[in-house]
């Protein structure tokens, strides 16, 4: 069973403050919540199935040969896991789930503190994607596939053949698995000149070692599609060709049944928590934020705004009197 991870958003994207949710006009105040989905796909049982024609082979008239043809096309390969992916993402399946959790581990708007759901919240998950999540785009990719045939030809044999692609009905299990959240505020400290960050929730000893995490594990989805089998193919009459599967790109979403349990203890390959994406995202101190692409300008501006309103800032400073 093939185990396939990805997260939302993408941890590239939290590198720069742009990827955070800002939440006052000053850029003093951000947020983020990332879901981790892992989904588990295998084939369904039974025969494979047939679906595009790609080559029509000779018609050898009154001989025996043996021939090895081996031919590379060009293909539209379905890509099931970028599909699911921005799927979740165009619809607003994962905004009402934020707004569900936010209700039960924070102040209704954003998270404040981790643990982990129970039943009557798990179930109000499920029926938020039975509700909301459908597939809002089939993405597909261009690759060249090798075949290769060998067969014999016996000397009576004048039909022409033809070579089909073999698909296998998969099915997917998606789930949730977690949501981790941060809060970045630039607060001014007691003694301090400039305004701090501090992140929130932090760990602290004696208590939750990750208290900005909640551990979910509920099954959202079952997702039914075609898989090309790589490098499979078969030899068929022309006249006898049937497609069976007209649709490679088809998908059909259900809702897991109860024979698929929650599994709220599985864990998430490791990735870059958010509290090292905030300490790329942000500088220690504040400033008017706009990414990380700083000119060699403003960073000396930033490093003088270190000495704001000191004795240094009004005698040597931009603070000093010009007369």
């Amino acid at each position: 069973m093939a185990e396939i991870y990805f997260d939302i958003p993408f941890y590239k994207r939290l590198t720069s403050c742009d990827g955070w949710d800002r939440k006052d006009k000053s850029g003093t105040h951000y947020h983020v919540a990332r879901a981790f989905f892992r989904m588990n796909s295998r084939h369904h049982s039974g025969s494979a199935s047939i679906g595009k024609k790609f080559d029509v082979l000779g018609k050898p008239e009154g001989m025996t040969q043996e021939r090895i043809k081996t031919i590379e096309i060009e293909t539209d390969v379905f890509q099931q896991t970028e599909t699911i992916e921005k799927s979740i993402v165009e619809t607003e399946c994962m905004t009402k789930v934020l707004d569900e959790l936010a209700g039960q581990f924070g102040d209704g708007k954003l998270f404040k503190v981790g643990g982990k759901i129970n039943q009557e919240q798990s179930a109000r998950i499920k029926a938020v994607f039975d509700s909301e999540f459908k597939i809002t785009t089939s993405s597909r990719k261009r690759k060249l596939i090798k075949y290769e045939f060998k067969d014999a030809v016996p000397q009576d044999f004048k039909d022409r053949v033809c070579g089909v692609e073999m698909y296998q009905k998969s099915v997917a299990i998606l789930y949730l698995i977690r949501i981790d959240f941060l809060n970045v505020k630039y607060e001014r400290t007691f003694w301090g000149l400039r305004k701090k960050i501090k992140k929130y929730p932090f760990p602290v000893d004696g208590k939750a070692k990750h208290p900005n995490i909640i551990n979910i594990g509920v099954p959202v989805a079952v997702v039914e599609y075609w898989s090309l089998l790589p490098e499979s193919s078969l030899i068929i009459k022309d006249s006898d060709y049937r497609p069976e599967v007209l649709d490679d790109a088809e998908i059909i979403i259900s809702t897991p049944d109860n024979t698929i349990k929650d599994r709220p203890y599985w864990s998430v390959p490791d990735t870059p928590s958010l509290y090292q994406l905030a300490n790329v995202a942000f500088p220690v101190k504040w400033v008017k934020l706009k990414g990380l692409n700083y000119t060699k300008e403003e960073l000396i501006e930033m490093e003088l705004g270190e000495a704001e309103e000191t004795a240094w800032w009004f005698t040597h400073g931009p603070g000093r009197n010009p007369a």
